[in-house]
């Protein structure tokens, strides 16, 4: 099992994201590594739920799908996508989000998306949400369970394997 290297500042206060240190400097050969342990991983070695510990119940508002903005900052936030990060079925999720327009400038950083959005789909998050009759809880054990539909849709639109 691989792992980055633990921030000694981060606490349980802080966003689960901040608790690994990132790696800016990664050559080929890394990569390469971890693709390599990434293909072999197996289901009963991934953690689908990674925020148990953290809530007891999980709130209609994280079903909410559309863009959510912080400031100057527009994303889209698809949990239909990661069903199984709150306990659900994975089911095929609906299409992404297309955005209005991209434009890509000098370097990574400097990379633009633009998507429709209005405060008031926000302020209304109750008429975005995923239905009910979606949310369907995984058996107890069965952590990577999925809707008989997903695994054949995501091989037909992802990478099984990530190493070339």
């Amino acid at each position: 099992m691989f792992r980055h290297a633990r921030d000694p500042a981060y606490t349980d206060d802080l966003p689960l994201a901040t608790r690994w240190l990132s790696r800016r400097e990664t050559t080929m050969e890394t990569t390469y590594h971890y693709h390599g342990m990434l293909d072999d991983l197996r289901p009963s070695q991934v953690i689908f739920e990674p925020y148990t510990d953290r809530r007891q119940v999980v709130a209609d508002v994280v079903f909410y799908t559309g863009c959510i903005r912080a400031m100057a900052v527009l994303e889209p936030y698809l949990p239909d996508r990661v069903l199984s990060q709150f306990g659900m079925v994975q089911l095929v999720p609906g299409p992404p989000l297309v955005p209005l327009r991209g434009s890509r400038g000098g370097n990574s950083y400097s990379y633009t998306v633009v998507y429709a959005y209005t405060d008031g789909q926000w302020e209304n998050w109750r008429d975005h949400v995923i239905n009910a009759d979606k949310r369907v809880p995984i058996q107890v054990g069965v952590p990577w369970e999925s809707h008989p539909d997903y695994l054949p849709w995501f091989s037909k639109v992802s990478h099984l394997r990530v190493s070339p």
